[in-house]
């Protein structure tokens, strides 16, 4: 947050950048700067192994008082901060209040477990600190609280104790072994079963590369048939519905069989869904150009050392602001990459670069075909139950289309082309509210 005192220009300064070209960039403009690591936060627990609550740390002479700390452990025992309060003195109401306001920023947890352990040290530690109040001595500090939180752990337990400090409410998690695969699978806060969807797909570079191009570009672009990509504002999916959308889909029937519906996915759906053009040709029917073909040389020159990924893509197209056959084919690969299908080292990339560079229009081909297809070879692919298989394919679409056919009580502009009216904000929000309401699909 920038306090400035005065400009009389434009002022181009952003929350967390300074032009030096500013005229009033100067140091003392800058009054204060706050930080809200509270999305950290939450992204940070998907990597914790414990939860350890400091009591009762005391300060003496005019910081008298004592401090409810709450930091995390990852697995390289580096130790972060996520929270503190500091209170007259170690009670009931306090630790309750800390708590709450702990809970509101990760989360609640279901299926948590009382360990007697905690219990006894908690007595014991009351006892020592009523002796040392007899003897009118400062009190030693209570026993560390441990919340054990075995995450993507290799050993199997059936159970891991969880200390449970609230009703309802807390910041643990219970790993459970399925009885029927014996696939380890943790339960957050979502119903159990469910897990965060593994995926090379980012759609948030396609977002950045529209906001860099030039009128010249985006007309190139519209004429292609991507019009709607142009309004893409989606830089995050909603991992545990993208998960349960996946899990859920038939790849033969190409329907998403849910818990009281079935809708089923056609090349008009995704035409509705995305605005990609459909009825061309059989982009898989393509022939491919000889390895030698000078465009596909050119294309391949722009990358050192064989580097096919979305970031590189991106580079490519901030590069230029002209539109030429380059722009458009990375445009094209970096379309693909981020979704369609993506593999590492850029492999599909290539292979749909040697057939586009011998079409001459691109919006005559069947982009939705093509896209349709590669949701049902990539969930073939996809192994459901080994946490290091990522999927590789168009998760977008599946989102856009189950979003599209609930019904929700929040407010969603269903105007098709779906893709131009939704935002990443507004599925994390509908992801909120079907937990909250017991599951997805419901």
């Amino acid at each position: 947050m920038f306090e400035i005192k005065t400009f009389k220009d434009e002022h181009t300064c952003s929350s967390l950048l300074i032009h030096l070209n500013h005229r009033q960039a100067k140091s003392e403009v800058v009054r204060t700067i706050v930080h809200d690591i509270m999305d950290q936060i939450r992204v940070f627990r998907e990597c914790c192994r414990k939860v350890i609550i400091m009591d009762d740390a005391r300060f003496k002479e005019k910081y008298k008082g004592t401090i409810l700390h709450a930091v995390v452990m990852d697995d390289n025992n580096q130790i972060l901060s996520i929270g503190y309060e500091i209170c007259p003195k170690e009670t009931t109401y306090s630790w309750t209040w800390f708590l709450e306001k702990l809970h509101e920023c990760i989360g609640d947890v279901e299926d948590q477990i009382q360990e007697e352990e905690h219990l006894n040290r908690e007595r014991r530690s009351k006892k020592k600190l009523d002796k040392s109040v007899e003897q009118e001595t400062t009190p030693k500090p209570l026993n560390a609280l441990i919340l054990e939180r075995e995450i993507r752990s290799k050993r199997q337990f059936d159970r891991v104790p969880i200390v449970k400090h609230l009703k309802n409410k807390g910041i643990a998690e219970t790993v459970k072994e399925e009885k029927e695969d014996n696939v380890r699978k943790t339960n957050k806060e979502y119903p159990p079963g469910l897990r965060y969807l593994p995926t090379r797909m980012k759609c948030d570079n396609i977002t950045a590369a529209v906001m860099g191009m030039s009128p010249e570009q985006k007309q190139a672009i519209l004429r292609m048939g991507f019009g709607l990509i142009l309004q893409v504002n989606i830089t995050s999916y909603p991992g545990q519905l993208s998960y349960y959308l996946l899990d859920v889909y038939d790849a033969d029937s190409k329907r998403l069989v849910l818990q009281n519906s079935v809708i089923e996915i056609t090349e008009q759906t995704v035409h509705d869904m995305m605005g990609l053009s459909f009825g061309g040709e059989d982009i898989n029917e393509l022939p491919l150009c000889d390895k030698g073909n000078q465009i596909l040389e050119e294309w391949r020159g722009q990358y050192s050392g064989d580097k096919f990924n979305g970031e590189e893509y991106l580079r490519r197209i901030q590069a230029t602001t002209k539109d030429n056959l380059m722009f458009r084919l990375n445009f094209l690969t970096l379309f693909v990459n981020n979704f369609i299908e993506s593999m590492l080292m850029g492999t599909i990339q290539i292979k749909v670069v040697r057939k586009l560079v011998l079409v001459e229009d691109f919006s005559k081909l069947n982009w939705c075909k093509y896209m349709l297809d590669c949701l049902g070879s990539r969930k073939k692919l996809w192994k459901r139950d080994d946490k290091s298989s990522y999927y590789s394919g168009p998760i977008t679409l599946l989102i856009l289309v189950y979003v599209y056919n609930m019904k929700y009580s929040i407010k969603i502009d269903k105007r098709l082309p779906f893709i131009g009216h939704i935002n990443g904000a507004k599925l994390l929000e509908v992801q909120k509210l079907e937990i909250s309401l017991g599951g997805f699909g419901r």
